[in-house]
């Protein structure tokens, strides 16, 4: 189920990023590029329309994830998956504003990425 699903990477975690990029790979996902920030996010997604969004809701730059997600919403609607660091009701409120497929906490495991793509294909 997962060939040809491409997922872009929106982290500033290099190390992080880079582990995500290899174990999705493993798990047949295409990844189409990985950014740090949101304004990287923006022209890469509009430009190449990946299917998922993987994004941290705090990112290097001026834009965090959710004015990000919230940016590329007006153009088009890819499944989007928010990861954070932070158990903060108020972030993941905002977060849910932009009605994302899930909203990870760090540290998880990339199990739950495909468990979340899965389960938003099949509705």
């Amino acid at each position: 189920m997962a060939k040809n699903i491409r997922i872009l990477i929106v982290e500033d975690e290099v190390i992080s990023a880079m582990y995500l990029q290899i174990q999705l790979k493993k798990m047949n996902y295409d990844i189409c590029k990985k950014v740090v920030t949101g304004e990287d996010a923006i022209r890469i997604a509009l430009k190449e329309k990946p299917d998922v969004i993987l994004i941290d809701i705090r990112l290097a730059g001026k834009m965090d994830g959710i004015k990000t997600i919230k940016e590329i919403n007006a153009f088009y609607k890819p499944l989007v998956i928010f990861m954070t660091g932070f158990q903060d009701e108020e972030l993941f409120d905002k977060a849910r504003v932009e009605r994302p497929a899930g909203i990870l906490t760090k540290p998880f495991e990339v199990e739950e990425i495909k468990k979340i793509i899965d389960s938003a294909l099949k509705n």
